[in-house]
C-alpha cells in the first residue's frame, strides 16, 4: 500500500523488490573495479579480452534499467543484462585469485592452465603453453603440484608456470612422446669438470641435469628431494620439461 493507502502500481512494487538487494551489488562493484585496478593486470589476457563486453553490458544494463524506470519495459532484459554484467566483473577479478592460488589442488589444474594460458602468457605464445604444459594430469599423481605468475610490471620479471608430480613410466613415456613430436630438443647430459665452474658453486652446479634452468632445480630442490641424476630434459623455446624415470618425477615449465 502506498503512503495515501492505495496500492502501488505493480511496476513499483517490482522495482521496491529488485532494487534494494541490486543496488548494493553494483556499488560494491564498482568500488571494487576503481579501488583495485592493479588486480585485473595480474592476468592482463583475460582482462582484454573481457573488458570491452564487461564495457558494453554495464552500458546496456544502464540504459535499459533507466528505459524500464521511465516505461516499465521488460524487466527481465534487466535482470539479464545485470548477471550479465556481474558474470563477466568476477571473470575478471577471480583469474588472478585462481592464477595465484590453488597450488595443489589437482582437481584445479585444467582451470589454472587456461587460467594460465589467455591470462598470462598465451596471448603472445600460445603454442608454447600447449606444447610444454599437461593436457592432463593423471588421477592417480603424487605430490602434485602447479605454481603460476601472473603479470607485474616489473623489469626482468617473467611470468614462469610450473608444473610437477610423481606418476608411472607409461604416462612419462606418453609426456616424452608428445613433446619430442611437437619440436622439443632432448638435452644429452654429459660429464662436467669442476675446473669450468667458479669456487664455492661446484658442489650445486655440478648436480643440475643439462638442460634444466638453475632457478628451476633451485625451486625443486626447496619442495621435493629426488636425485636428479640420470634425468631426460626437453627444451622447447624458453620453456622445457624433466623427466627422471627411476623416481617417476615429471616437471615442466613456460
Amino acid at each position: 500500500m502506498a503512503e495515501n493507502g492505495t496500492e502501488l502500481p505493480e511496476r513499483e512494487k517490482q522495482e521496491k523488490r529488485w532494487l534494494f538487494p541490486w543496488k548494493w551489488v553494483n556499488l560494491l562493484l564498482g568500488i571494487l573495479f576503481f579501488l583495485f585496478l592493479i588486480i585485473p593486470v595480474y592476468t592482463l589476457g583475460i582482462t582484454q579480452i573481457l573488458f570491452i563486453p564487461w564495457l558494453l553490458s554495464n552500458l546496456i544494463l544502464a540504459g535499459l534499467y533507466r528505459k524500464w524506470r521511465e516505461t516499465g519495459f521488460r524487466y527481465r532484459r534487466v535482470v539479464i543484462a545485470r548477471i550479465a554484467a556481474v558474470l563477466l566483473t568476477l571473470g575478471i577479478y577471480v583469474s588472478p585469485f585462481i592464477c595465484a592460488f590453488f597450488n595443489d589442488v589437482r582437481l584445479m589444474y585444467p582451470v589454472k592452465k587456461i587460467v594460465y594460458e589467455y591470462g598470462v602468457y598465451g596471448l603472445d605464445y600460445p603454442e608454447k603453453c600447449r606444447v610444454m604444459l599437461p593436457e592432463t594430469v593423471p588421477h592417480d599423481c603424487d605430490d602434485y603440484m602447479m605454481r603460476t605468475y601472473g603479470c607485474l610490471p616489473a623489469q626482468d620479471y617473467r611470468p614462469y608456470a610450473y608444473v610437477w608430480f610423481h606418476t608411472d613410466t607409461a604416462h612419462l613415456d606418453e609426456y616424452a612422446e608428445r613433446v619430442s613430436a611437437a619440436g622439443a630438443e632432448r638435452i644429452h647430459n654429459t660429464e662436467k669438470d669442476p675446473a669450468d665452474y667458479f669456487y664455492g658453486e661446484d658442489d650445486v652446479r655440478l648436480l643440475i641435469p643439462d638442460g634444466l634452468p638453475w632457478w628451476v632445480y633451485e625451486l625443486l630442490c626447496r619442495h621435493l628431494s629426488d636425485d636428479l641424476d640420470g634425468s631426460e630434459v626437453y627444451n622447447y623455446q624458453s620453456g622445457g620439461c624433466l623427466f627422471n624415470y627411476s623416481t617417476g618425477l615429471a616437471v615442466f615449465w613456460v
